[in-house]
C-alpha cells in the first residue's frame, strides 16, 4: 500500500541505497512525519544536509546542544537580539552544557550598551545570576539605576559602588545609610572632641558652635531621604550633639575664691546659655520617639538597645546596623540532573510527549527555576493549540 510503515521502510532503504534515490528521500520523509518515525526523520535530514530542519527537530526531540549550535549559525550575527542570545544560552544550559552558556552569555554582554526595557532586562539578570556570572564588573553594564544600586549594595568594598551610592541624594540601600553614618560620625566626633575651656574661651566657644552648626547641616542632608531606623540613629547624634554642648556649658570649671554671689550670678549665666541647646536637645528627643514609633515591635527593641548604648558611650558608631535581606539564587550547575536522563530518552524518540515535557517543566519549578521552566509551558503550550 502506498501509505504504510512497510513502505515507509521500503523509500528509506532505497534511499539510503540510492535506487531513485531523489524520489524515495522524499516519500521517506512524508512518511517519516506522518507515521512520526524521529529517528528516521532526522537521518533523512542528515543524509540532506537540511540543517535549518535539523535545528528544529534537534531541539524537539532534546539534543539542545546540537539544536543551539545551529541557531548560533544561522540566527547569531552583528545585529541579533538579545532575546536570541538567551534563546540559545538556555539550550545549552538545559543540556547542562555550561561552558557553551557562558559563552554565549558573555557574546551577549558585549551587544548590551544601552538600558534595556525591564522584562528584558530581568531575563538577562536573572540568566547571569543562576550562571553565576554576576561579579562586580557586572556593576559597570548598563542596567537600570535600581539595579545598578541592588548590585552595589552587593559588592559594597568596591570603589564604584561607593561612588555610586554616595551620589544618590535618595536613600540607597545599607551602603548608602553606612556611608551618611560614617560622615555625620566624622562631624560629630570632631566637634565633640574641641574644648572651649581655658585661655580664649571666647573664641573657641564660637568655634565649638561653628562646628555643631556644620555638623547639623549635614547630618540633617541625610534626615530626610533615611529609612526610619537610619533616622533614629541621626536623631542620636544631634540630641547628643545639643545635650553635650549644654552639659559642657554647665560644668565650666570656674577660678577659685568666688564670693557665693557672684558665683550664683555666673551659674545663673551658665544656664542661661546652655538652656536653648538643652530644648534642642529635647525636641530632637521627641522627634526620635516619634520615629521609633513607626518600627514594629521586636525591631523597636532591638533599636533602643543600640540607641542606649550610645548614650552611655558603649557604643560609638551605629554603621553596619542597617541591612537587607539578600535573596541568593542557586546556580543551575548546582542542580543535581540524576532524574533529567529518563525524560530526554522517552523525547528522543517521541518529541510530542507530554508527559516528558511535564517532567521537564516540574523539575525546573522544584529547582525554582521558573525562567527554564517557562521554556517548557511555551513547548506544552503549543502542543496542546496544535492538537
Amino acid at each position: 500500500s502506498g501509505e504504510s510503515k512497510d513502505s515507509l521502510e521500503h523509500f528509506y532503504k532505497n534511499c539510503f541505497a540510492g535506487v531513485f534515490e531523489e524520489k524515495s528521500c522524499k516519500n521517506a520523509k512524508v512518511l517519516a512525519i506522518k507515521f512520526q518515525d524521529q529517528a528516521k526523520l532526522v537521518s533523512l535530514l542528515e543524509k540532506a544536509k537540511d540543517e535549518k530542519a535539523l535545528m528544529v527537530e534537534y531541539e524537539r526531540m532534546g539534543r539542545f546542544s546540537e539544536s543551539a549550535r545551529l541557531h548560533e549559525k544561522f540566527e547569531l550575527n552583528k545585529s541579533s537580539e538579545l532575546a536570541t542570545y538567551l534563546k540559545i544560552a538556555a539550550l545549552y544550559e538545559i543540556d547542562q552544557n555550561f561552558k557553551d552558556r557562558d559563552r554565549v552569555l558573555k557574546m551577549a554582554l558585549k551587544t548590551f550598551k544601552e538600558p534595556l526595557d525591564p522584562a528584558m532586562e530581568s531575563a538577562l539578570f536573572l540568566t547571569l545570576e543562576e550562571a553565576g556570572l554576576v561579579n562586580e564588573k557586572t556593576m559597570l553594564l548598563p542596567w537600570s539605576m535600581e539595579r545598578k544600586i541592588r548590585l552595589a549594595n552587593r559588592f559594597s568594598e568596591n570603589r564604584n559602588a561607593k561612588k555610586l551610592v554616595s551620589s544618590q541624594k535618595v536613600y540607597a540601600g545599607p551602603l548608602w545609610m553606612d556611608m551618611a553614618l560614617e560622615n555625620i560620625e566624622k562631624d560629630f566626633q570632631k566637634f565633640n572632641r574641641y574644648r572651649f575651656y581655658g585661655r580664649n574661651s571666647e573664641r573657641k566657644f564660637k568655634t565649638k558652635v561653628r562646628l555643631l552648626e556644620r555638623f547639623v547641616a549635614n547630618a540633617k542632608t541625610y534626615l530626610e531621604p533615611s529609612p526610619t531606623e537610619g533616622r533614629a540613629y541621626i536623631l542620636q547624634y544631634l540630641k547628643q550633639a545639643y545635650l553635650n554642648l549644654g552639659t559642657e556649658i554647665m560644668s565650666t570649671p570656674l577660678p577659685e575664691g568666688l564670693t557665693e554671689e557672684i558665683m550664683m550670678q555666673v551659674q545663673a549665666n551658665l544656664t542661661q546659655l546652655a538652656t536653648p541647646y538643652l530644648t534642642v536637645a529635647d525636641d530632637y528627643e521627641r522627634l526620635q520617639v516619634k520615629e521609633l514609633e513607626n518600627i514594629e515591635v521586636d525591631k523597636k527593641a532591638v533599636v533602643t538597645g543600640y540607641l542606649e548604648e550610645f548614650a552611655s558611650e558603649e557604643r560609638t558608631s551605629f554603621r553596619g546596623i542597617i541591612s537587607e535581606e539578600v535573596k541568593t539564587t542557586k546556580p543551575t550547575m548546582a542542580y543535581d540532573y540524576s532524574p533529567v536522563d529518563s525524560f530526554k530518552t522517552v523525547l528522543a524518540s517521541d518529541p510530542y510527549n507530554e508527559q516528558a515535557l511535564t517532567k521537564y517543566l516540574e523539575f525546573y519549578q522544584a529547582q525554582g527555576n521558573e525562567r527554564l521552566a517557562g521554556y517548557f509551558k511555551g513547548r506544552i503550550n503549543q502542543l496542546k493549540e496544535n492538537l
